[in-house]
């Protein structure tokens, strides 16, 4: 792949030849360096091996845009026995990108948390293996769509290594860059869910994988089935009043309304190589970055936008791909 290439995929950030390796040295993915910032890299994955786990926490898994916003509130909801949305915000819960040194002061350890990460579990510290682990799919053609909007809205913001804008890509150009360059931050869909697939063959006790289409057409069988895995014990008046407040229809208005984490802001000023503005000055937005991290975070959330977006060739394509990927056998997608 070209760096030009490269660069019109921004995937999550460049990269830099940063990676998460297992234990044994037999896997490794490459890691998220946000904007390119090393010292933040390196913060949070040195904070990432000296981690101490906290008994009675939960891990939520998931591939880039197949409904982590979504399964996190669902299960920090079971943990707090409450339908209200969660004030603080999930991203001080997300082990990629921010300090868990800095969780622990926004989330305290005397209460569970849901810690959440795009990595698979392989690839974590040995810490984080064998706790409760909830992992969430999507099906793949719904994934990419969502995933190109995503990365089209973070490139706008981005420049080449020349300082010139970054074009957004075509439909076509990204299904293909997307889902055959294994080496971009947190690898490749198939790659990802083989190993997570495998994962709660192994061990269901401990792993569980639950679908988005299941959560958004039977979310309260879903929530019910999270709860008993999760042993939170919530009633059944609960479980529905948590699937209400989690439509993507509610959960986007009442998330995006919620005021900016003060610890948040801070630590996002710390760790980022521009001075985040002050909160309350100029465009109330640039004040409170959640605000327009939730338009690229909740975009449709539908089941089956892909058919608006995928040629004939282009689906062709994709289900020769799919066909050879074992766990698509046993995996079972809803596309509509």
């Amino acid at each position: 792949m070209s760096e030009d290439q490269e660069y019109n995929n921004p995937m999550w950030g460049r990269n830099t030849g940063a990676y998460m390796v297992s234990e044994d040295g037999c896997s490794k993915v490459a890691g998220i360096v946000v904007g390119g910032n090393s010292e933040r890299w390196n913060k949070v994955t040195e904070e990432l091996k000296a981690y101490k786990w906290n008994e009675g926490d939960f891990i939520l898994c998931s591939y880039p845009k197949t409904g982590t916003h979504f399964g996190w509130e669902v299960m920090t909801m079971l943990l707090r026995n409450s339908a209200e949305y969660i004030k603080e915000p999930k991203e001080a819960c997300m082990m990629d990108m921010f300090p868990l040194s800095a969780t622990d002061k926004v989330y305290p350890r005397g209460a569970p948390r849901v810690l959440n990460t795009h990595y698979r579990l392989d690839v974590l510290p040995k810490e984080f293996q064998g706790r409760k682990t909830v992992v969430v799919t999507r099906n793949p053609k719904d994934t990419v769509v969502s995933m190109l909007y995503h990365m089209n809205a973070l490139a706008a913001k981005m420049r080449t290594p020349s300082g010139e804008p970054i074009k957004e890509a075509t439909f076509s150009e990204f299904l293909r860059l997307q889902w055959t360059v294994e080496d971009q931050p947190y690898g490749t869909f198939f790659e990802y869910y083989k190993v997570m697939w495998n994962k709660v063959k192994e061990n269901p006790a401990d792993v569980m994988m639950v679908y988005f289409e299941d959560m958004k057409t039977n979310p309260v069988a879903v929530i019910q089935a999270i709860n008993n895995f999760m042993g939170t014990g919530c009633s059944q008046k609960t479980i529905e009043e948590i699937a209400e407040a989690t439509s993507f229809k509610n959960m986007k208005k009442g998330k995006s309304d919620l005021p900016m984490n003060p610890i948040v802001m801070e630590t996002l000023k710390t760790l980022s190589k521009e001075p985040a503005p002050e909160e309350g000055a100029g465009n109330p937005e640039q004040a409170n970055p959640l605000k327009s991290m939730h338009k690229v975070m909740y975009r449709k959330g539908e089941i089956g936008d892909w058919k608006n977006h995928f040629t004939v060739a282009d689906n062709e394509w994709f289900e020769e791909l799919i066909s050879n990927w074992a766990p698509s056998k046993e995996m079972q997608f809803k596309y509509e």
